[in-house]
């Protein structure tokens, strides 16, 4: 890992002699492509590394959706929101189920530096997640929340049940509206039913919601629990693993509102 300033000079070293390598032999692989474009972004050079990618050299990276996610991340970190919020829709459509780019979406709408944090910082990318500064008016945040609704509701129709992102991205935007104190805790409880009544078998559920748990007050926490497990007393299925996977999610989650509620 470089920094400071000798780490600028080795990266702009780098990019000079790929430059000269390019003009000498041009670039035929798309790991070298890679190379290039990091070494621009590494240098905030966003500009130069968007105009690479939509150039001849662009043509290298065959997968089109890998492509677009590229582009929008560095229209994002560029400042440029709007646009990286309109290719990233462009992923959600070709691949529905990306979570990763649908938090990027989110985060572009909101205008939420989140979306500059590398994913290697996991750390600094939750607490960002969690911020509660609102970078934008109220008036575009609900416009633009609206406009996510609609897209998701869209994605939801569109696709097959079995994908969850569209439905988890209904909660994401509901745990966000519950953030900057415009959400409604009672539709938040009754979406939450409504993702284990189709995802409550999956063990990954209690991980999907835990953030979306944290949000809502011990009250509503305890709500949510009751009308759980009388939701998963009530259902049956022709298929026990699924009934078992249901009722190991309701004993995780019991453990989970359990350990938020011995919290000082």
């Amino acid at each position: 890992v470089c920094c400071g300033n000798g780490g600028d000079k080795l990266f702009q070293l780098a990019e000079g002699l790929l430059k000269k390598h390019i003009t000498s032999h041009g670039l035929h692989e798309p790991e070298a492509l890679s190379v290039y474009i990091s070494l621009l972004e590494q240098q905030g050079k966003y500009g130069d590394a968007l105009e690479i990618l939509s150039g001849s050299l662009g043509s290298l990276m065959l997968i089109e959706v890998d492509k677009l996610r590229l582009q929008g991340r560095l229209l994002a970190r560029a400042g440029d929101y709007a646009a990286a919020a309109d290719i990233f829709q462009k992923v959600l459509e070709l691949c529905p189920d990306d979570w990763e780019s649908l938090l990027q979406y989110l985060g572009c709408l909101l205008e939420d530096d989140s979306i500059l944090i590398k994913e290697t910082d996991p750390v600094h990318t939750l607490k960002s997640i969690q911020s509660k500064n609102l970078h934008i008016s109220d008036e575009l945040f609900d416009s633009r929340m609206s406009s996510a609704v609609r897209f998701v509701q869209k994605l939801m129709e569109t696709n097959s049940n079995s994908e969850r992102c569209p439905y988890l991205a209904h909660l994401e935007i509901d745990r966000r509206k519950l953030l900057f104190g415009k959400g409604d805790a009672d539709k938040v409880v009754e979406d939450l039913i409504q993702y284990f009544i189709r995802f409550g078998h999956l063990s990954c559920f209690t991980s999907d919601v835990e953030m979306v748990l944290e949000v809502l007050d011990t009250n509503k926490k305890s709500e949510f629990l009751k009308k759980l497990v009388k939701e998963n007393e009530a259902s049956s299925t022709d298929v026990p693993t699924k009934e078992l996977g249901k009722s190991i999610t309701v004993f995780k989650v019991q453990n989970l509102i359990g350990d938020v509620f011995a919290l000082p």
